[in-house]
């Protein structure tokens, strides 16, 4: 465990690419449990993307950068990246964490346990009216449980384990509290990104590769047989404001009776809003007297449901593309072969040689359509032989590293 007293902006940036490399591996687990408030299956998706303008953001930082600076920059890349409801509300999460992390060269275990409980506060307050057994609930809880870890000054692993903790006992509790998860037998997704997040964070910090989340068939077939959609405010409508001279408290009031849905996220002079509405229009009417408009972006929920149905029965995922399949000897190379963009990383080396059913599991699952194995080891090269021959050599190769 990284008992260490001082954080650097390196491990700062090591968690939030951490959180990215989750949001990869995990966002399609994520969209399939996305029901509510509409069934469209994006959650996942635009959380991964909003990380993404945050990760290509923050790598092309050096690493010797100030903790603040790097906290200032994923939190105007991630407002300016955020899509779709999910990615709003975690833009604010990252905004909170740059504000407790402004002007601070290193910052302490405290000081950086108190910046993440700042985030999840600033989650929560974004939404104008929170809906119990969605994000909000799994966020509260996410704040009591590093508000109570931060109080012990433990280390900040310690306060991330803690509100992760605290966060998936309120993400169990989402289908007790909203009848749509009931039903399709799901929790909440929002909340699930929102622990993918932590947990990516965590995972950068020790070095390590994110776990991956089992998929939840359930809620596919329950929205495939569900009841054609309804919906008062079918547009989901998003648009960034520039060179804005407004609060947030004037926004809202301003949009409040156009729609549902409703977050608003400022950063400086940028303002950022997510709204399910009839009249788009009215909408970026009454944007435009706050400044120019950019990356407007209008769309019919009722289509995006439609074609999630589609997508669901009739197309399988493809995959695409060469992906590296690298055996790793340990947590600390296996984070510098992740940073070097291997696709797939097993566990193993000498003494520790994994299965061939571990590599083909990891190749059937993955997300390239073509593999090359670095073994690594002289006594995993058979096994990487073997998998050849089993997926054929339009599929795999190896490199007897």
């Amino acid at each position: 465990m990284n008992n260490s007293k001082v954080i650097t902006g390196k491990q700062l940036k090591d968690m939030l690419l951490g959180a990215y490399h989750s949001f990869e591996k995990n966002f399609e687990a994520i969209n399939d449990l996305n029901v509510f408030p509409v069934p469209d299956g994006d959650t996942g998706t635009n959380m991964m993307h909003t990380m993404a303008s945050v990760a290509k953001a923050i790598s092309a930082m050096s690493d010797e950068a100030e903790a603040g600076e790097i906290g200032a920059a994923a939190a105007r890349s991630a407002i300016m990246g955020a899509r779709g409801n999910s990615g709003v509300i975690l833009s604010q999460l990252l905004r909170g964490i740059g504000k407790g992390v402004a002007g601070k060269k290193t910052l302490n275990n405290t000081e950086i346990g108190k910046a993440f409980q700042f985030g999840i506060l600033y989650a929560y307050r974004s939404v104008s009216k929170p809906v119990e057994g969605t994000i909000l609930t799994v966020a509260r809880g996410m704040a009591k449980g590093a508000y109570n870890a931060v109080r012990g000054n433990v280390s900040l692993e310690e306060v991330l384990l803690e509100a992760i903790r605290s966060g998936k006992e309120e993400l169990a509790r989402t289908p007790e509290l909203l009848p749509a998860l009931k039903a399709a037998g799901v929790v909440d997704a929002g909340g699930q990104g929102l622990i993918v997040f932590f947990e990516g964070c965590l995972a950068g910090l020790r070095g390590q590769d994110c776990e991956v989340l089992p998929v939840t068939p359930r809620a596919k077939v329950q929205i495939q047989k569900g009841e054609p959609l309804d919906l008062e405010y079918p547009y989901c409508t998003e648009f960034i404001v520039k060179e804005a001279n407004v609060d947030k408290q004037t926004v809202s009031k301003a949009l409040e009776g156009m729609g549902n849905s409703m977050i608003v996220a400022v950063v400086e002079d940028i303002v950022k809003v997510h709204i399910h509405t009839k009249h788009p229009g009215d909408a970026l009417n009454m944007a435009q007297t706050w400044g120019t408009l950019h990356d407007i972006k209008i769309e019919n929920m009722r289509d995006q449901h439609e074609n999630r149905l589609f997508t669901a029965e009739d197309i399988q995922p493809v995959k695409h593309g060469v992906g590296v399949l690298t055996v790793a000897a340990g947590d600390g190379i296996a984070k510098v072969m992740h940073e070097m963009g291997a696709a797939e990383i097993i566990s193993g080396g000498q003494s520790m040689n994994p299965p061939v059913e571990e590599f083909v599991n990891a190749i059937e699952n993955g997300t390239c359509e073509q593999y090359i194995i670095l073994p690594n080891n002289k006594n995993i090269v058979l096994a990487a032989e073997q998998v050849r021959k089993l997926l054929g050599n339009s599929k795999v190769a190896y490199v007897p590293t």
